[in-house]
């Protein structure tokens, strides 16, 4: 699509396009609504991605009080690079972002919003007021593929259900779910060595699904949220996936990336 097209088929009065343009010597970010297209310059490919993997690498080990200091500063760093030069014009509205390279790894939801930031928080320990508060965010490939996909959906009837949530996997053969559970670490996965279980994820699978009617849902916890589930074509039937589950992003070989599903039956 050119410029005129994502305007008039992909962005309404509410939403606007943010997308990133990694280069050398300089990246640019490009901000589209229906009515205008502004630039703004950016650092380079190469200093931009040192910034987002150091922020990613704290944020791996923000749940200790230590680096979690750390995550909080580099993510507000990061955010005052990424959103800082369009933050005083996005108000409160749907973010449609589009990246590529190393700031597909950017959690733009969890980012410190700038506004917020602006406005005198001193977050200490507390993460500060994240963009999702004040944004509807959406992270698509590209404006074009965005449109593609509506295009293919809108020929397609309607999904008969409303969800399918997928949680809480099995790892390991010392989940508790088991009858006779193994000793700890027996069965840990090859690649990714021993993978703790997301008890929690199956509180959250329950309060997502909380009030919807029983009969427009799928809810696999446990031993169902298993890899033959997703590729069964079952999840076809629903118009929102969510998945609660272990993962695994290589930086060397992006395309040897993984969601992990429950390794037993």
């Amino acid at each position: 699509l050119n410029a005129g097209q994502i305007q008039q088929q992909l962005l309404d009065a509410d939403t606007i396009l943010l997308e990133y343009y990694l280069g050398t010597p300089k990246s640019y970010l490009f901000l589209v609504t229906r009515d205008r297209i502004e630039r703004f310059v950016l650092l380079s490919r190469d200093e931009l991605a040192k910034r987002v993997k150091d922020a990613y690498d704290a944020l791996a080990l923000s749940g200790f009080p230590g680096p979690r200091s750390q995550a909080i500063k580099r993510s507000t760093e990061l955010s005052r690079l990424l959103i800082g030069p369009v933050a005083d014009r996005l108000g409160q509205k749907r973010l449609l972002i589009v990246v590529s390279g190393v700031l597909q790894l950017v959690p733009f939801e969890i980012l410190p919003d700038p506004i917020a930031r602006a406005s005198g928080v001193k977050p200490g320990l507390a993460w500060p007021v994240p963009l999702l508060l004040r944004h509807e965010i959406l992270l698509e490939p590209s404006a074009s593929a965005l449109a593609g996909i509506r295009k293919v959906r809108e020929s397609r009837p309607p999904a008969s259900g409303l969800l399918a949530v997928l949680a809480d996997a099995v790892y390991e053969l010392d989940d508790q779910r088991f009858r006779f559970p193994a000793k700890k670490g027996v069965g840990e996965d090859p690649v990714l060595g021993y993978l703790k279980r997301l008890k929690a994820s199956a509180q959250e699978a329950g309060d997502i699904v909380a009030g919807l009617p029983p009969a427009s849902i799928l809810k696999a916890v446990g031993f169902s949220a298993s890899r033959d589930l997703v590729m069964s074509g079952r999840l076809r039937d629903y118009g929102t996936l969510h998945i609660a589950t272990h993962a695994d992003y290589s930086f060397q070989n992006p395309a040897s990336s993984v969601l992990v599903l429950s390794r037993y039956d």
